[in-house]
This record gives structure tokens, C-alpha cells and sequence, in this order.
């Protein structure tokens, strides 16, 4: 199928939730893309969080680091004791080549972060690392943990995820 995120493939018996009169998402446990297994996990970076399924599907949160009581959305709201992030997104993963994935950002409450329309890179790093790049010349890719992360000591130490 040529969708949002171009050719696609999935099972007769399946359909992807931006097909007309879907009211699932695709079916089964494997992933849609050959390789994306490694790439199905929940990364992170202090203030942001990309929760990636095996499905190709991924949310993602982040700090906008402005509250709503200065400043126009998005903004960050603090409820209670809980600090709930300004920023959302999701994206749909089309391509696998090597260790690096390509995702088309789908919506997001804040194009500074994630641009609507706009194509990013998660690439795996040693370590159990991975390299979230938001366009060809991002200058400040963010490097992400993710539930596989083991760092060294004198790696732990440069604090690559953030606080």
C-alpha cells in the first residue's frame, strides 16, 4: 500500500489504524519492518521519551521547559507532584537499512522538537545507545538509553542520556 510513510506491506487479514474504516492496528507480534526488533523499545533522554512498538509506531514526549502559567502552549504543567510534558509526537517508522531506522513524524504538539512532516533517524550506538537525528544537518542529535543500555564507567561518567 502507498500510505503516509510510502510503500508499505501488511496481511489481507490486517490494516494499518490510517486506512479508511480501520478501527485496529496491524495485527500479529512480529514487526512490520525485517530487522526493527531491536529498535521496538522505550528510549529516553533527560526530558524526552520515545516509546518505539514493534509495529512501527513510536509516541514521543519531552519537556518544553516553559509552564503554561508563562508562557502559550505548548507549555509544561505541573499536576500535584507530577511534571506533565508540553511536548508529544508520533511517528511511523517505514525503512530499516543496517543499524539505522527512518520515521516519518506523523503530528506533534511542537515542530521546534518534531517537525509535522518532516523525516528522523533513530540509530543504534554501542552500549545499548541509540542516535535520534532530526534532520540531515541536525547539529545537536540526541543520544538516547534505551532498556538494553550497559555503559561503561568512564562512558557513564559524560552522563550521554542527561541527568
Amino acid at each position: 500500500l502507498n500510505g503516509p510513510a510510502g510503500l508499505q506491506e501488511r496481511l489481507n487479514t490486517a490494516c494499518f489504524t490510517w486506512e479508511a474504516g480501520c478501527s485496529q492496528s496491524i495485527v500479529g507480534s512480529a514487526p512490520i519492518l525485517p530487522g526493527f526488533q531491536s529498535f521496538a523499545q522505550t528510549w529516553w533522554h533527560h526530558g524526552f521519551t520515545l516509546n518505539v512498538s514493534a509495529n512501527g509506531m513510536a509516541d514521543a514526549t519531552w519537556r518544553i521547559y516553559g509552564w503554561c502559567s508563562d508562557t502559550p502552549p505548548p507549555c509544561d504543567q505541573e499536576v500535584g507532584n507530577t511534571i506533565v510534558s508540553g511536548g508529544a509526537g508520533q511517528l511511523l517508522f517505514y525503512k530499516v537499512d543496517g543499524l539505522t531506522a527512518w520515521a516519518n513524524v506523523t503530528a506533534s504538539t511542537d515542530g521546534t522538537t518534531l517537525s509535522p512532516g518532516s523525516i528522523v533517524a533513530l540509530t543504534l550506538q554501542p552500549y545499548g545507545l541509540a542516535q535520534l537525528t532530526r534532520s540531515t544537518a541536525d547539529p545537536n542529535p540526541l543520544i538516547l538509553c534505551g532498556s538494553t543500555t550497559v555503559l561503561p564507567p568512564d562512558v557513564q561518567a559524560t552522563n550521554p542520556c542527561g541527568s
